[in-house]
């Protein structure tokens, strides 16, 4: 059993009936968050991290100008999708020749996204980790992954077809003959050599890609796994400031409990005692 432990409701406690015991994606460091919870430590400005995506994005391709924006908005996507009122996501589609940089660019936007992983398992395994875990998933080379059921379709592009609407569900029999239902709304990209159907590219922001003519390129991508991972702390701090707190936090536990008339700057408690909570 896990329990949240919150400073100002110290009766109140929250069960988790089947904790995740493996987690397909990469945790944060522990000691940012103590430091974090502890006040010890600021979660940058959304210009600072905007600048630091864009950056980051800029150093490991070579795109055309407009192609970084998207990457750095569909990277903050990720973190938003949690919110109540974001109905829908959209997705990034990459295309290119062979050697074009596609599955790099996958990569960069997996290491820094909320919770990203790289969608090489089956579809019900990835429907399973999306409905339980809200990971982003990064699917390398689509159109490879798409051999079709005996109904005629891929379940593998059912999900992701299905997952751009928050409600929409992906269902399945089980071998055994046990009806499965999994919420696999969230923030998807793919890249492709071949075509995709029409209607993921309607619900995607096309990357096109080129060979890159800059040689440092490929030299400079051996680095890109410790940047990323520096960024990706950044942003975690900067999602537990502004959305788990100012947007989750606020609207849910504070409108519940106004009610029990408190002190708001007491329930913060200042610095040294991050928002009241302790997890």
């Amino acid at each position: 059993r896990y329990f949240l432990d919150i400073d100002f409701l110290r009766d109140m406690r929250i069960y988790v009936p089947n904790p995740i015991k493996e987690f397909a994606f990469e945790l944060p460091n522990e000691k940012n968050i103590a430091a974090w919870v502890k006040g010890e430590i600021e979660s940058p400005s959304t210009n600072e991290m905007w600048r630091e995506l864009d950056h980051y994005f800029r150093t490991f391709t070579d795109l055309p100008e407009s192609m970084y924006p998207c990457l750095v908005l569909f990277t903050f996507q990720t973190y938003l999708q949690e919110i109540e009122h974001v109905e829908t996501v959209f997705y990034l589609s990459i295309f290119g020749s062979f050697g074009a940089g596609k599955t790099t660019i996958l990569e960069l936007l997996k290491l820094v996204a909320l919770r990203g992983i790289m969608g090489n398992a089956s579809a019900p395994l990835i429907a399973r980790m999306i409905h339980e875990q809200k990971v982003t998933v990064f699917f390398d080379e689509l159109d490879s992954k798409t051999q079709v059921n005996e109904d005629g379709d891929s379940e593998i592009i059912s999900i992701i077809r299905q997952g751009y609407r928050k409600g929409m569900k992906y269902m399945r029999m089980s071998k055994d003959l046990q009806f499965q239902s999994f919420n696999v709304f969230g923030c998807k990209a793919f890249n492709a050599h071949g075509s995709i159907e029409s209607a993921l590219l309607q619900r995607s922001l096309p990357i096109t890609t080129t060979q890159s003519t800059d040689a440092t390129v490929p030299v400079i991508n051996f680095e890109k796994r410790k940047i990323a991972k520096i960024i990706r702390e950044r942003l975690l701090l900067w999602y537990l400031d502004n959305i788990i707190i100012n947007v989750i936090y606020d609207t849910t536990v504070i409108d519940i409990y106004t009610p029990l008339s408190y002190n708001r700057d007491s329930i913060y408690g200042g610095m040294g005692a991050k928002y009241g909570a302790t997890v």
